[in-house]
């Protein structure tokens, strides 16, 4: 009895990864939702790769546990022989019990990687109808907001703390922007400083508003960039 309630505790605690983590900490690990969906699609890439090769294997054990009984039937296996082969059944029997309860596992986690990946799709509008074209330059599209957030995450958390200086990859990146991009950065990193004055930071760390919707950058912020930037 207790080796049954052992065995539904390990089905319940089996999956690799929580649905909180994955849905928070894993597929919406990224700052845009176009590449919250291209993380959800590698994620789900991964885990059913990962769930079909374990399934492969248990179903290869399965096939070996056959013959094995099979040869167990011969009653001129006798001695050793037959006493190891018992002992390989039962050992196979106990993996494939155990795989049994990692697969459920596996397959919660792939269930919360396909409805997390649905939740995306709407966000972006994509349909069944939605060519691999299109998808591909809404992701491309996307790359330049993706990295203007992300940089200026990382100046608007200097400036805010008063620390001296960006990091030089930082400082880098910044330069090798056309003009056009440096100023929805610098656009950017105004909304998100003025974000912390009225304690909205969470959601500007977020990217849920669009760079459009960020206020212009005010003359006030510019000497701090300018002075980070020395």
């Amino acid at each position: 009895m207790r080796s049954t309630q052992i065995d539904k505790y390990i089905v319940a605690c089996s999956q690799p990864q929580s649905d909180y983590a994955v849905e928070h900490f894993v597929d919406g690990s990224k700052l845009t939702p176009e590449r919250r969906f291209r993380q959800s699609v590698i994620e789900l890439d991964v885990a059913t790769g990962a769930y079909e090769n374990a399934k492969y294997e248990l179903t290869k054990k399965r096939i070996e546990l056959s013959d094995m009984l099979l040869q167990l039937d011969n009653p001129t296996l006798v001695g050793m022989d037959r006493s190891l082969l018992e002992l390989e059944v039962s050992n196979t029997k106990r993996i494939l019990r155990r795989s049994d309860m990692s697969l459920a596992g596996m397959l919660r986690e792939m269930d919360q990687h396909n409805r997390n990946l649905s939740k995306v799709e709407s966000e972006l509008g994509f349909t069944k109808d939605t060519t691999e074209t299109e998808i591909r330059d809404t992701l491309q599209k996307a790359e330049a907001d993706y990295y203007l957030i992300k940089l200026a995450l990382d100046a608007a958390i200097k400036i805010v703390s008063n620390q001296s200086g960006l990091p030089v990859g930082v400082l880098n990146a910044i330069h090798q922007m056309p003009e056009d991009d440096l100023v929805k950065f610098q656009s950017t990193v105004h909304g998100l400083v003025q974000s912390v004055s009225t304690n909205s930071f969470i959601p500007a760390i977020h990217g849920k508003g669009s760079i459009e919707d960020i206020q212009a950058l005010g003359m006030a912020v510019m000497p701090k960039i300018s002075k980070a930037s020395e």
